[in-house]
């Protein structure tokens, strides 16, 4: 979490840097009272649920979207397109705010049974294979725009094993390697395999892949899309090659079809991105290693 102080050490503060106040627009006003917490995820489910629908109605099908009873068990819709079924936890955040992380069910995010052995767990392990959608509302204008980010246990374990580096966006639309970046997704996935289902695993607003738009979204989740995005692949590849930080592909590396196919469908994955602008939030952007993929390979 930010603050209005930065700290230097652990009793010394500095001055407090002299920012321009954020515009007061009404949307804002209303969006962050407490008060309206309740209306303004209700108003952001429906227009979350109104892209999807609509993505899905662009490939030639209905896609169905159904909320639990109860909100107990870590997940607050449940999508299918009559093939694939997928449990999401919805997190919808002010574009002006300060919140850089979530905790999510460890039980919704672990792999299904059936999923877990290709990380080599016992199908016993699994949980829902869920994922997290990130609801950013832009609340610098009246017009509601919103931008979606997806995160689930693949693609924090394409970040753990360096298949995806991971580079910070800066103010001024420069990107700038983050250093650690493996290693903070891999003690994510060590929680998410320790802790008891019960407990949640925090995921950091920069672990998320932040999306060109709705039709994006649906193919990252999985469900049938105009897309060709297809995430076993990239399970497949899981633990196959040794890829150090900043994307240096280490030795004996060979482009065979498995590791085509794996960074193949890794590249379609960043290709989805919205464009690296410059952002005033922890987002990252991600590329793939330097595995000479050559760009006309299926």
């Amino acid at each position: 979490m930010s603050s209005t102080n930065d700290q230097t050490d652990g009793s010394t503060t500095t001055k407090k840097k002299n920012r321009p106040p954020k515009p007061q627009t009404a949307l804002r006003g209303f969006l962050s009272k407490s008060l309206n917490q309740t209306t303004r995820e209700r108003i952001f489910f429906n227009r979350l649920a109104f892209d999807l629908k609509i993505a899905a109605a662009r490939v030639g099908y209905h896609m169905h979207l159904y909320e639990p009873d109860v909100d107990r068990d870590g997940f607050d819709i449940i999508v299918e397109d009559g093939e694939t079924t997928r449990y999401l936890q919805l997190k919808a955040v002010l574009a002006s705010a300060d919140k850089n992380y979530w905790p999510i069910s460890v039980d919704l995010f672990r792999p299904r049974p059936e999923v877990a052995k290709f990380y080599c767990k016992a199908p016993v392990e699994g949980g829902r294979g869920g994922g997290v959608i990130l609801i950013e509302i832009d609340d610098e204008n009246e017009d509601g725009n919103v931008t979606y980010s997806f995160t689930d246990f693949d693609f924090i374990a394409a970040i753990a094993q360096g298949y995806l580096v991971e580079n910070k966006l800066l103010k001024n639309g420069k990107e700038r390697l983050e250093p650690g970046y493996m290693e903070q997704a891999q003690r994510a996935l060590n929680w998410v395999w320790s802790a008891k289902r019960s407990e949640t695993v925090d995921l950091l607003r920069r672990q998320f892949l932040r999306l060109a738009d709705a039709n994006g979204l649906l193919e990252v989740i999985g469900l049938r899309s105009k897309g060709y995005f297809d995430v076993k692949f990239v399970r497949d590849g899981y633990g196959a090659y040794q890829i150090e930080s900043g994307g240096t592909v280490g030795a004996p590396f060979e482009l065979d079809e498995r590791a085509a196919s794996t960074f193949y469908h890794l590249r379609r994955l960043t290709a989805l991105q919205q464009s690296a602008d410059p952002v005033s939030k922890a987002f990252s952007r991600f590329h793939i290693p330097d595995v000479k993929l050559p760009p006309d390979i299926h």
